[in-house]
């Protein structure tokens, strides 16, 4: 509590401490914010001297009346003789570290952050016991996962942790994302964070929980990673936001990525183009003001994505979906603004064309089975999306690899770009050249019959957990500006729209400046709504 573990002289003390939200420091400022306005401010909501000793009194019994006064013109910055609740409190929770972290980057090569979490085993099902084959997950460590077959054990040193069976999902967030969740919402980074692993393995269960958790607005013990993101951008924000003067709000967006092309699950499943980082243009959103608003925004999403019934999952996923929330905030005082994304991929199932049922179907098959114009087979269809699924992550790891090569030699990295690419490749790849941060959690089976898909995952992590670039902060910008900014692109490409032929071969580009014109509009709104100072 405020009154027995010193806050105020452990703030004073530790001026320049790591910087950083959790939930203990946001009950401190709640309480701390709680007990200014108890202390008899005046009516336009600051307090003098007197007051000041009375609330440090209140608040931490250690303080004496002569270091308060010391202190009183070191928290009084604006020189008025009084003091409001911004200043108090930026001064108890050292608010000036926290905006020089904020701004301060540092240079070189950022690591990937690459997890795995051990699914328990399961009663009946594919993951459950049953025969051996030549490759078994063979134990772990904290930070190690051994797999071993007749002849040799492999020891896979990427995971960052071992996420044990037996880990709850809240010790799951507390041990993944605190860093991440720091460097989106505090340091202006992008994150992007992949779930990895075989049909089965908890993949969505890690990422979201149970859908009857997400009925709760408060911390449910079945909540996800997703869930608990959003949560804590919620609450962090709230708080902050009942001292700062300015305005933020949270937006959510899904893309589909199936058979090479890209597709907005909440906009009717229009295309979708990528801009020259990789993000996907105009897509839908919608408005996420408590952890509820997520159940009609994932229903949505899961009622929309391509799914199919196989040999190891009675909904297996057949396509990659990237869930991007979307965090606006600005400053009215300083005129300042930046928009941040954390965005969590749900990567199709890993496992081996056998298990599944499907047909093997190599990629360079796949144009030559649609140009017959003979209808595909389930099991060809299953065989088509589980050989691009397949040939797309090889790509990505391939380019994780030329990319670490690049940026250790200190060359300029080069993208694969035009047809050499797919929508897929374009938009994991950001994580290549420094727009975001790359994270990813890898869940792998202990069923022994799994053991060749457990290695193959593993192999996977190992990859991806090589990874080394740059990082690039998103630049605080101009609010007034970028309002400006925005009104002359919401401008131009309805324009574009009106200009494109509806019928005939120029029919083709609508789809695609339609999406482009409502995601311009819908930005529009949230900049008007962001400008507006009430």
């Amino acid at each position: 509590m405020l009154t027995s573990n010193h806050l105020l002289r452990t703030m004073a003390n530790n001026s320049m401490e790591e910087w950083r939200f959790n939930e203990e420091k946001i009950e401190s400022m709640e309480k701390v914010r709680n007990a200014f306005l108890e202390s008899n401010a005046t009516k336009n909501g600051r307090i003098n001297l007197d007051q000041l000793k009375s609330l440090f009194t209140r608040l931490d019994k250690t303080f004496t009346e002569d270091e308060v006064e010391k202190l009183y013109s070191e928290i009084d910055k604006d020189k008025s003789g009084d003091i409001d609740l911004e200043e108090f409190i930026s001064w108890v929770f050292n608010f000036d570290a926290a905006r020089e972290m904020a701004l301060k980057h540092k240079g070189g090569l950022y690591s990937s952050s690459v997890y795995c979490r051990i699914r328990p085993m399961a009663v009946e099902g594919g993951h459950a016991e049953g025969e051996d084959v030549y490759m078994k997950l063979d134990g772990w460590t904290k930070s190690n996962v051994h797999v071993a077959n007749r002849h040799e054990k492999l020891d896979f040193s990427f995971p960052k942790l071992v996420i044990t069976p037996e880990q709850s999902q809240k010790e799951t967030f507390d041990s993944v994302m605190p860093d991440l969740m720091d460097a989106w919402l505090l340091k202006c980074y992008n994150v992007q964070f992949l779930a990895y692993g075989q049909t089965g393995t908890g993949k969505t269960h890690t990422m979201f929980g149970t859908r009857e958790s997400l009925s709760s607005d408060g911390p449910h013990p079945d909540w996800g990673l997703f869930p608990r993101i959003v949560y804590q951008c919620l609450e962090q924000n709230r708080v902050a936001y009942e001292i700062y003067t300015g305005k933020w709000c949270l937006y959510a967006s899904a893309v589909e990525f199936y058979m090479t092309q890209a597709f907005d699950l909440i906009g009717d499943r229009a295309p979708v183009q990528m801009d020259a980082e990789g993000m996907p243009v105009g897509l839908a959103s919608c408005r996420i003001n408590k952890v509820t608003d997520l159940v009609p925004f994932l229903d949505q999403v899961n009622s929309t994505r391509t799914m199919s019934k196989t040999k190891m999952n009675e909904g297996s996923s057949r396509s990659h979906c990237a869930l991007i929330l979307s965090y606006y905030t600005c400053d009215h005082r300083t005129d300042e603004y930046v928009m941040t994304t954390f965005t969590v991929v749900d990567l199709a199932g890993s496992e081996r064309t056998a298990k599944t049922g499907a047909e093997a179907v190599a990629p360079t098959m796949i144009a030559s089975l649609i140009a017959s114009g003979k209808p595909l087979t389930k099991e060809q269809q299953m065989g088509a999306e589980g050989g691009l699924i397949n040939f797309e992550l090889s790509e990505f790891a391939t380019e994780v690899q030329k990319a670490t090569d690049a940026h250790l030699a200190k060359r300029r990295y080069v993208k694969p770009r035009g047809q050499c690419t797919t929508d897929t490749a374009r938009f994991l790849g950001r994580s290549l050249d420094g727009y975001c941060l790359l994270a990813m959690m890898v869940c792998i089976s202990q069923a022994p019959q799994n053991g060749w898909e457990t290695w193959f995952s593993c192999t996977y992590g190992e990859r991806l957990g090589r990874l080394k670039s740059p990082l690039k902060k998103m630049k605080l910008k101009s609010l007034s500006k970028e309002l400006k900014d925005a009104q002359a692109c919401a401008k131009k490409t309805a324009k574009e729209v009106a200009d494109t032929p509806k019928t005939g071969s120029g029919a083709k580009w609508l789809p695609l400046r339609e999406g482009a014109a409502r995601g311009a509009a819908e930005y529009l709104q949230i900049m008007e709504w962001l400008a507006a100072k009430n």
